[in-house]
């Protein structure tokens, strides 16, 4: 599902800074990211360095993994750990950047599906919200 929180992508393209935490090990393991996503949108999806764009994307160092879906008050912030910087997880929120969201959270999905909501760990209920 694609839902933009906020401006659409101007030709395609994400303007980028990375915190000034961030080393060039990390800067690598993204850019192989955004390279899988630019080779797998027939190059129309591209991260390209900020200049003075309004809408842009942080990518920086935190304590927390993930990143909000679309582009909320012209930026969005996509924070990584050492914990879950690997190449699955990277891809996983660059594609939330862009506006995909969770599909088991999609709006329809109780048409298809029933959650077991006993099943889940006190505290995940929240990721199991519909939109």
């Amino acid at each position: 599902m694609f839902h933009q929180l906020g401006t659409k992508l101007s030709c395609g393209s994400i303007s980028l800074t990375f915190g000034t935490d961030s080393d060039a090990d990390e800067e690598a393991l993204f850019c192989d990211g955004m390279n899988h996503i630019y080779k797998a949108t027939n190059a129309f999806v591209k991260f390209v360095k900020r200049t003075n764009e309004t809408n842009f994307l942080v990518i920086k160092r935190d304590n927390f993994c993930g990143a909000f879906v679309g582009v909320e008050k012209g930026f969005n912030i996509l924070q990584m750990n050492s914990k879950c910087m690997n190449n699955a997880t990277i891809l996983h929120e660059l594609y939330h950047v862009l506006g995909f969201e969770h599909e088991h959270s999609r709006s329809h999905r109780d048409e298809y599906v029933t959650i077991l909501y006993e099943n889940i760990c006190p505290g995940y209920i929240i990721y199991y919200l519909s939109y």
